[in-house]
């Protein structure tokens, strides 16, 4: 997962991150990475996986992108019957916000989104793509699909 903005994020400012998730088949996912107030730390890629206790990956409907979620992601992070919140993606879909696009003569059906969201769980940590199995729990939120 590559950084794309210009440091850290620090947790008590929810601010969103654009990060670039790099996918098996090359298609490389634009997402906006949320991280709870409720957190108090500062983290880099290699040691915030252990500190998350629930995480929530938001996609977005068919004419739409991930800043779709920049008003929802922090009321999310604030829901007290999920538990704690300390990770919120948006991905965007291929060819769609900042995200790469399929070659014109590749086709791009519904099911191809599942293959993306799993691709992006394991290249944030999410999942091990060696048993398939969630490392933390996770909720997916998503609209108009």
């Amino acid at each position: 997962m590559e950084n794309l903005s210009s440091g850290g994020v620090f947790c008590n400012t929810f601010g969103a991150e654009e990060v670039t998730l790099r996918c098996s088949d090359g298609i490389e996912l634009a997402a906006l990475r949320w991280v709870s107030p409720s957190s108090k730390t500062m983290f880099t890629d290699g040691d915030h996986a252990t500190k998350c206790r629930h995480r929530i990956i938001c996609l977005h409907g068919w004419m739409d992108n991930a800043s779709s979620f920049h008003r929802l992601a922090p009321a999310l992070a604030n829901l007290e019957n999920v538990g704690v919140v300390e990770e919120i993606v948006a991905i965007d879909f291929p060819g769609h916000g900042r995200s790469s696009h399929k070659s014109a003569d590749s086709t791009q059906i519904l099911s191809d989104y599942g293959y993306y969201v799993m691709e992006a769980l394991t290249e944030m940590g999410w999942r091990d793509s060696s048993n398939k199995d969630p490392k933390y729990k996770i909720t997916i939120v998503a609209h108009s699909m």
